[in-house]
């Protein structure tokens, strides 16, 4: 089965768009009633998800098109024929961080598949991304991850009581060497070692033996 496009993913989803959404503003609200203000953003966010993930289970339960898959702590939402999600924390390029496994791998490089490789789904991040103070969400957006979930091949932004396509702008200042995050670091190659001549300082000539 062909990978699908955002139009056809988006003709799939919008049908549980406001499920969606009412199930993160839920998590978010539930959230910060719970929260103690010594709290960090990174608490709050697995807060946020893990509401989401109980809201949606709740919701998907009654609906026939939807089936909720759980294995090793992961929580699948099959939607439709062809969607499989997840929901994930995202950061400002909408892209998920993982300690990556063989079943990560698969999914963040579109090759989840049901019956074999003719028949593979298409993997879909359920994102949100936090506001700089962690107890709000900026966006609720479905992402299509590929390149081991450090890009996407399209975003599908979730906007409540709007159904058409929403465009959204994902260019940021380029970050420095120092602020960036640790996944996308580029470090020069290490100098291969010279010559064991020229370590011991008596390079490329020979010893003299008169």
């Amino acid at each position: 089965m062909k990978q699908l496009s955002q139009e056809e993913a988006q003709k799939e989803i919008s049908k549980y768009q406001e499920s969606i959404i009412e199930s993160f503003d839920q998590a978010v609200s539930t959230a910060n009633e719970l929260a103690d203000p010594c709290f960090t953003k990174r608490t709050r966010a697995c807060m946020i998800r893990d509401l989401a993930v109980k809201n949606l289970k709740a919701v998907f339960k009654s609906v026939d098109n939807v089936r909720v898959l759980e294995k090793d702590n992961t929580v699948l939402f099959r939607i439709g024929e062809s969607i499989i999600g997840r929901v994930k924390k995202l950061d400002k390029k909408f892209n998920a961080s993982y300690n990556l496994t063989p079943s990560s791998e698969k999914f963040t490089n579109q090759q989840v598949e049901l019956f074999g490789d003719e028949y593979r789904l298409t993997s879909v991040h359920i994102g949100y991304v936090l506001d700089d103070f962690g107890v709000g969400i900026k966006n609720i957006i479905i992402t299509c991850p590929v390149n081991s979930g450090k890009g996407h091949k399209w975003l599908l932004p979730l906007v409540k009581g709007v159904t058409e396509n929403v465009t959204i702008d994902i260019n940021e200042p380029e970050k420095t060497n120092e602020e960036q995050d640790e996944r996308f670091k580029i470090r020069p190659e290490k100098q291969k070692d010279k010559s064991k001549n020229d370590r011991t300082g008596t390079g490329s000539q020979g010893t003299n033996t008169n």
